[in-house]
């Protein structure tokens, strides 16, 4: 199913995720993998356009998934082969989806490795969803560019390693919060989880500057996140 020699090629306009093909409403729920988003799960509208991150997958049919890591002890996992067989349209990142084979794949994104080589200040760039904020960052940033309203939030922990089934999920690697960047943010977030520090500053970043376009961001699970809780 994975092929081990990548190429890596731009999305071709069909399929890339920033063509006109794709259209998302005015209203957009992101769905995350952690524990917290468990005991609302059921809260989600059945009609709402829901776009599920990473594992998410598992728990609900969705609208789009979105998945960028090709870490090979997550992609050889038995629940990864088996949402590859799913019906709902997949957006991979391009190096992901230069390694699947025999899978229909709706949209593929352009992302960037080295965010944090870049001189302050940050911002997005139209045509690839900026990495450093976890996948939830790219959502948010896809949903910028299509002009969406509104987004409410389950399951983005941002904190903690446990995944609503209570399997545990992937430990990032510490980055104490004095080496945290601060690119446009004139202070770093205090009292937060070490091993998320750089991620949650990232995603705080892109969350503030979606919200100052006049996007409205809600959480209906407790994170992490300095967002508004439903």
């Amino acid at each position: 199913m994975l092929d081990p020699e990548v190429v890596i090629p731009r999305p071709n306009q069909q399929q890339d995720i920033f063509s006109k093909r794709l259209v998302l409403p005015d209203e957009v729920y992101i769905l995350g993998s952690g524990i917290n988003g468990r005991a609302y799960h059921d809260c989600i509208p059945d009609e709402c356009y829901l776009i599920s991150l990473n594992r998410a997958i598992c728990i609900t049919p969705c609208s789009l998934w979105m998945q960028k890591t090709t870490d090979p002890s997550y992609i050889s996992e038995p629940w990864f082969t088996e949402a590859l067989k799913c019906p709902d349209p997949k957006a991979f990142g391009w190096e992901l989806t230069s390694r699947v084979r025999n899978v229909n794949i709706a949209y593929t994104f352009w992302h960037e490795p080295d965010y944090w080589k870049e001189p302050s200040p940050f911002d997005f760039i139209y045509g690839l969803l900026r990495e450093g904020g976890t996948i939830a960052g790219m959502a948010l940033q896809l949903c910028y560019w299509k002009g969406v309203k509104r987004v409410v939030l389950c399951g983005i922990d941002m904190k903690g390693h446990t995944h609503w089934d209570e399997q545990g999920g992937s430990v990032r690697g510490t980055v104490p919060l004095n080496e945290c960047l601060d690119y446009n943010a004139d202070k770093v977030i205090d009292g937060i989880d070490q091993e998320w520090g750089r991620e949650l500053q990232m995603l705080q970043l892109m969350v503030d500057m979606c919200k100052a376009s006049g996007m409205t961001i809600q959480s209906l699970s407790e994170t992490a996140l300095e967002v508004e809780r439903l």
